[in-house]
């Protein structure tokens, strides 16, 4: 007689065994999905012929940054996160930051009129405090617009060179409730933290400012002196890209000469957002110590935008998520902050996505 079929018997063990995985696949599916946004908008940036870097981090972790293209398409070298860039105006942020610094000291009154404690301040610019400096709304005249800039300039920038160019011009009355933006306010910025602190405006920055924010990278060249890894600028023309001859540093000053990574602004946010925290107080729209509140899609945030022959930048900041974008180019009408905006969209649908940390891509 033949023996009935056996029942295999139920192992709860290799039941267990499969928790684990089942476990993963929520994490799996949300890990697949974080690199295909990242993957997204990084064919998006090659479609777009960008050159430069784009880092985003929520708090200290960067979840995506990568170089894209040449930082000397002469000799192919290719554009790292350790490629250093000019910022152009986003040097204003970090200019603001060292005059907030004077004033937590004790050492300068933001809303005190200048020229109380500076005899060479020009007689029609009486009402100018720093305050107004910072946000633009002291209506000094724009030096860089004059017929002759920049050959007339050089090699630098001063307070006495402006005084003496522009002194005689009246400071635009209307500007106090309009914000007028000029490079004037920060250039006399710069000069102003030279003169109450006795040290040059670059050696108190990189004391105050980037020593504590561990901005390793972040440095006004002097003209001539070798840099570490640095991207040439290219400026968009009929004929293709072409190389920018570099000004001098000095034409610029506190309002735009500094080079500096993505990661050094980055940890310069991260730096500001401990020491500011007024900036949240900001109104929309409205220029603040370097800085303009946006709202986009409906999310509080400050954005910085800086551009300078050859190159353009942005840094876009949302506090209440603890996100950071900072997007660098070394071609001179990229849209960064456009760039920026996109490279948000891609953190919300990254999730708890890792990025491509430390990519390098080429064109």
């Amino acid at each position: 007689m033949q023996d009935p079929p056996r029942r295999e018997e139920s192992n709860p063990m290799r039941s267990l065994s499969l928790i684990p995985l089942l476990c993963l696949a929520p994490l799996l599916g949300v890990a697949a999905r974080a690199a295909d946004a990242w993957d997204e908008f990084r064919r998006e940036l090659i479609a777009d012929r960008f050159s430069g870097v784009v880092l985003v981090a929520r708090g200290d972790a960067i979840l995506f940054e990568e170089g894209i293209g040449f930082a000397n398409r002469a000799t192919s070298e290719l554009i790292t996160p350790d490629t250093a860039f000019r910022i152009g105006s986003l040097t204003k942020a970090i200019t603001a930051a060292a005059v907030t610094e004077l004033a937590n000291d004790g050492r300068l009154d933001l809303h005190a009129p200048i020229r109380a404690t500076w005899p060479e301040w020009p007689a029609g610019w009486a009402d100018a405090t720093a305050d107004r400096l910072l946000l633009h709304t002291a209506g000094l005249p724009e030096y860089t617009n004059r017929a002759d800039f920049p050959a007339g300039w050089m090699p630098a920038v001063s307070a006495s060179l402006l005084f003496q160019r522009l002194g005689s011009e009246r400071a635009a009355v209307e500007a106090s409730a309009h914000p007028n933006y000029s490079n004037t306010h920060y250039v006399l910025l710069g000069a102003l933290i030279e003169r109450v602190t006795g040290q040059s405006y670059a050696d108190f920055v990189a004391t105050r400012i980037c020593t504590p924010a561990r901005m390793t990278r972040t440095q006004i060249w002097p003209e001539g002196q070798p840099r570490f890894r640095h991207a040439i600028g290219y400026e968009m023309t009929p004929d293709g890209d072409r190389p920018v001859e570099e000004r001098a540093p000095g034409l610029l000053g506190a309002a735009g000469a500094f080079s500096a990574t993505a990661k050094d602004l980055h940890r310069f946010v991260a730096w500001q957002a401990r020491h500011d925290p007024g900036l949240s107080a900001v109104k929309s729209g409205q220029p603040r110590y370097g800085w303009v509140k946006v709202q986009p899609e409906g999310r509080s945030g400050w954005a910085c935008i800086g551009q300078v022959r050859g190159f353009s930048g942005a840094v876009l900041v949302i506090p209440e998520e603890g996100i950071s974008v900072v997007v660098l180019s070394n071609l001179d009408q990229t849209p960064a902050l456009p760039r920026a905006l996109r490279a948000l969209e891609a953190a919300a649908g990254s999730r708890a996505g890792s990025g491509s940390k430390n990519a390098v891509s080429r064109p």
